[in-house]
């Protein structure tokens, strides 16, 4: 089976099993990091430490796993029922906001 025909057959299932979206690709360093760095340089990331304590596994797949010769990623929309229409001076949170009750 070729590197290809796996990432297909991967793919395949991930849809078959439910996913929305099934993406594969490379570990490398991702063209845009310094982007990512003024981002988090500028203070973007407002509450979201994990994203600057995390830097290093962004920029190089082997920080996480030592050897990773691929990733698969997968994506479910999570969006099960239409939001309400807005009144004025109400305003939306994204839904893993909401809590548990």
């Amino acid at each position: 089976m070729t590197t290809s025909d796996l990432t297909a057959a991967l793919k395949e299932e991930s849809l078959r099993l439910g996913f929305d979206l099934a993406g594969a690709t490379h570990p490398s360093l991702p063209p845009n990091l310094n982007i990512f760095e003024q981002w988090l340089a500028d203070g973007l990331a407002g509450p979201l430490h994990y994203m600057a304590d995390r830097r290093d596994a962004f920029a190089d797949p082997n920080q996480v796993l030592d050897g990773v010769h691929g990733i698969l990623m997968l994506a479910m929309n999570y969006r099960s029922v239409e939001p309400r229409a807005m009144q004025a001076g109400q305003g939306r949170g994204w839904r893993d906001a909401w809590g548990e009750g």
